[in-house]
Parts: structure tokens; C-alpha cells; sequence
């Protein structure tokens, strides 16, 4: 399984991209998504480690950026409108206890969201990613982040070298237009 990240590199194919990141949703496994920060930046999770096909589908028609995170197990994302992603360095040597305390305080998401918290390791990086699925980013952003359970889960902090966490929403056959 892979995450592929794509940034639109020209200005204009924002909604043929769209249209075509979410056709490739009818393929088994397959789940695209665009970045609510930036909306230019657009993920496809794949259930191979080997991209290669879909990257050159699309960049045959687009002039894209494209980063691809190759993940240890197979994951499933969970269908709510919105989703957290977090990506999080951790050094080798702190990967044992990370995962540890990870599966301590996990269902503090788990129930703050409602939802399942998919995860996995990247392959021959000292990286970790989740998907954790929210009702809207201010659930995320302002309800979960302000909680009490929150300061459970900045536990995992003493771990982790450097974390992003960006919001992503899926592209569901067409155009997401900002409204979701």
C-alpha cells in the first residue's frame, strides 16, 4: 500500500485533475483525497507499493509534484467528510516504545472521533502515518485539540522528532468545489 501526494504544477487543471483523481476511485482500494490547507495538493491511497502505472497515467495529461510514502501493512481509511493525516519522524531507536504508548492512548482519538484510527508504518523510513476520520475539521482542529483526552495523547510527543498533520477531504466522484 502507498500514499501518493500530487501538487498541481500549472495553473488551471485543478478540476480536470479532480475529475480524474476521483474516476480512479472505481478501482478496487483505491481512495483520492485533496488537501484542505492547500488545495492544489491532492493524495492518492493505493493498495500497491508500486504506484508507478497511476503516476504515469497522470502525468502523461498533468505537470505534477509528486511524493510517494510506501507503507509497511495495509490500511483502511475511515469514510467520514473529513480526515486528519499525520505524518510523524521517530527515531529507530524510540520506535518500540512509540508504538507502546500508541496503543495506550489510540482510543482517545477513537473516541473523541467515533470512528477508527488507520495507521502504519512507512517502509525504510523512521516515519509512522494515521488517517484518523472526523465529521468536520473543527471536530479535529478546535474540539479534539482543546480536550481533555488530548492531553493524553501529547503522551506521544516525548517520540516523535517532527510531526505534520494536514486535513484532507475525499474527492467522491467529481468536483469537491470547497463545499464539503
Amino acid at each position: 500500500m502507498s500514499l501518493v501526494q500530487l501538487q498541481a504544477r500549472e495553473p488551471g487543471i485543478e478540476a480536470a485533475l479532480q475529475a480524474r483523481l476521483a474516476s480512479l476511485n472505481n478501482s478496487k482500494g483505491v481512495h483520492t483525497y485533496q488537501q484542505i490547507e492547500v488545495q492544489s495538493i491532492y493524495y492518492i491511497l493505493l493498495p500497491t507499493t508500486d504506484p508507478s502505472q497511476t503516476i504515469s497515467n497522470l502525468t502523461t495529461d498533468f505537470r505534477l509534484a509528486i511524493t510517494t510514502t510506501p507503507f509497511t501493512t495495509p490500511i483502511q481509511p475511515p469514510s467520514t467528510p473529513f480526515l486528519a493525516l499525520g505524518h510523524f519522524t521517530i527515531p529507530a531507536p524510540s520506535a518500540s516504545p512509540f508504538d507502546k504508548t500508541f496503543e495506550e492512548v489510540v482510543h482517545v482519538v477513537e473516541d473523541f472521533s467515533g470512528n477508527p484510527v488507520a495507521r502504519s508504518w512507512v517502509e525504510e523510513r523512521d516515519e509512522f502515518v494515521m488517517f484518523s476520520g472526523w465529521e468536520s475539521m473543527d471536530a479535529h482542529v478546535r474540539g479534539f485539540v482543546g480536550s481533555e483526552g488530548f492531553k493524553e495523547w501529547v503522551r506521544l510527543r516525548e517520540f516523535v522528532v517532527s510531526a505534520e498533520v494536514r486535513h484532507l477531504r475525499p474527492l467522491e466522484g467529481g468536483l469537491t468545489n470547497g463545499t464539503h
